[in-house]
């Protein structure tokens, strides 16, 4: 009985030695980052990404989250507040997004997307 309570106290901590997955952050509705040889990156203080969504029109609201981690990592994603929408549409736009001074000067910035995508971004 003690190895399983020692057990279920510990699942918690090898989880996170491996570090943050991307289902641990809530990405909102639909959407997928697209990278390119430039996007995304930060340029002027300011996230720099290109999301694609499909939808009835575009110029859906985008909200930049972040946290910093123990080690002074920035951990950054984007909630999509816009519901998704039943139409056929769809949408590739770039968009800008001011980093926090935090963010800024963290050791690292690492952008979460859904399905899992992580990218390091170069300061």
């Amino acid at each position: 009985m003690k190895n399983i309570l020692l057990l279920l106290l510990l699942l918690p901590i090898i989880g996170c030695l491996n570090g943050p997955r991307g289902d641990e952050f809530d990405f909102g509705s639909s959407y997928a980052l697209s990278q390119t040889t430039e996007l995304p990156g930060i340029s002027n203080d300011s996230l720099n990404v290109q999301v694609a969504y499909s939808g009835c029109n575009g110029d859906h609201l985008f909200e930049l989250k972040s946290r910093i981690d123990d080690s002074f990592v920035a951990e950054l994603w984007l909630f999509k507040q816009t519901p998704d929408q039943p139409c056929d549409a769809y949408f590739v736009e770039n968009r800008a997004f001011p980093l926090s001074k935090k963010a800024i000067h963290s050791s690292k910035i690492v952008l979460f997307g859904p399905g899992d995508k992580r990218i390091t971004l170069n300061k």
